[in-house]
Parts: structure tokens; C-alpha cells; sequence
């Protein structure tokens, strides 16, 4: 059985995977072409920098068709479509079947330093 200190500490490090995301609170003017993000991203120093990411970088499928904060999801599923920082798509699952799976894109890609990255 955990310890007390123990969950602490995962409870700590959760909040922290989690706040490293979030990418939405500190960027502005969000845009997509394909399959990349662009956004003007806050640095530490308030300077708002343009950033740029392939979204299929931070964004995968799972064995059931849904998707998940892996990558490579363009090789999978079709009918992409990106509403706000939501991405919409029929996923293929392990079987071959296609399904509709959303995500929000927050859960996937943070901002570090001004740069879009994945989480």
C-alpha cells in the first residue's frame, strides 16, 4: 500500500503534467492549416512569439479508435476537421472499423516559453 507521501508526490506531479498543458490560456490567434497549429504564444516575459506544430505530433489514436495525447493520428483517420482548439476525426480501430472520436487539443500541446510543444 502508498504511503501518504507517496500519493502526495503523484498528486503533485499530475498537477504539474496538467498545467503544463493548457495551451489556450496563453495563446492567441489560433489557426490551422492542415494538419498545424499556428498561434501567437506568451513567453515568461509577456512577449506574445508566433509558434507553429504539427498537431499529428501530439496527437495519436488508441486501439478502440479514440484519440489520445500520442501521435501520429493522421495515419489512421480521416475526415479531420479542427473547431477551436477541439479536433474532430473518423479513427480506425483495431479491428478496422472507422469511428468519430474528438479531443480537445488542450490535453496534447502546451505552451513552454513561447512554444507550442507536445505535452
Amino acid at each position: 500500500m502508498a504511503s501518504i507521501r507517496e500519493i502526495i508526490v503523484v498528486l503533485c506531479m499530475l498537477i504539474v503534467t496538467i498545467q503544463a498543458c493548457q495551451f489556450s490560456s496563453s495563446c492567441t490567434g489560433i489557426s490551422f492549416d492542415g494538419h498545424t497549429m499556428h498561434a501567437k504564444c506568451r513567453t515568461p516575459y509577456g512577449k506574445h512569439v508566433k509558434s507553429s506544430i504539427d498537431v499529428s505530433q501530439c496527437v495519436g489514436v488508441d486501439y478502440t479508435g479514440k484519440l489520445d495525447c500520442s501521435s501520429n493520428f493522421a495515419a489512421k483517420c480521416g475526415d479531420v476537421e479542427f473547431n477551436g482548439i477541439t479536433i474532430g476525426a473518423r479513427c480506425a480501430t483495431a479491428k478496422g472499423y472507422k469511428r468519430f472520436s474528438n479531443r480537445v487539443l488542450d490535453d496534447c500541446i502546451g505552451n513552454v516559453d513561447g512554444k507550442l510543444t507536445c505535452c
